[in-house]
């Protein structure tokens, strides 16, 4: 009796240790004071020098702003910028995208995220914090010359300079490679081809029309006695 009740209270106190290290594992998420709220989101046009500034604002419930960083994804042609423990709240739409279409800028999608504090750390259970993560679609997408990244008070600013031609908006974008060279060139070629064809035809018409030239026929007349 005294044994069974032994083996039962081990396995009660194996089960309790199990839960301690998976359980808390899988739940354990800082919620802390710390975290900032996402209130807005808005896209601005104002002009600069005779360019086009398109500035994407991100505007939090805190006087200070979170931690953050930008990154531009050739790719995906997004700059993307991620917010560290911070959540959703006030107007700003959660998971759904919003369309802008302002010059290079075309639309912008929240989404929200976790990442773990103790991560490759070996013996901490994880320590898990908000994030959430602004794609902006960029289409040509911008290169780092093309955006200026600022914060003041409550926002942060990502804005991209839009030059009114294409000569300098080169600089700024990744721009397609025009098409009229090769166009050109195919011009060449076919044109290159069609004086050859031409050629071959007039040279062969050329020696048709001399080896084929007609001798005059006289009439046969009778001999005169």
């Amino acid at each position: 009796m005294i044994m069974a009740r032994l083996i039962h209270c081990f396995f009660v106190f194996f089960a309790l240790l199990l839960y301690g290290i998976y359980g808390q594992e899988l739940d354990t998420v800082n919620n802390g004071e710390n975290v900032t709220i996402l209130v807005n989101t808005r896209c601005y046009v104002r002009m600069d020098d005779g360019d086009s500034i398109i500035e994407c604002r991100f505007t939090f419930n805190n006087e200070h702003v979170p931690q953050y960083f930008v990154d531009i994804n050739q790719g995906e042609q997004a700059v993307v910028l991620t917010m560290s423990h911070t959540k959703y709240g006030g107007s700003a739409p959660l998971d759904s995208l919003q369309k802008f279409n302002k010059g290079p800028v075309k639309t912008l999608l929240l989404h929200k995220d976790f990442q773990n504090a103790n991560q490759g750390i070996k013996g901490l259970l994880p320590d898990l914090y908000a994030i959430t993560v602004a794609t902006i679609k960029c289409v040509p997408i911008v290169k780092n010359e093309g955006m200026t990244i600022s914060d003041a008070g409550r926002n942060v600013y990502i804005d991209f300079r839009w030059p009114s031609n294409n000569r300098k908006r080169k600089k700024l974008y990744e721009l397609p490679h025009s098409g009229h060279r090769g166009l050109i060139a195919s011009i060449a070629t076919v044109s290159a081809a069609g004086l050859a064809v031409g050629g071959y035809f007039y040279w062969n018409s050329r020696k048709k029309t001399n080896s084929d030239i007609l001798e005059p026929v006289l009439p046969n007349h009778p001999p005169i006695d």
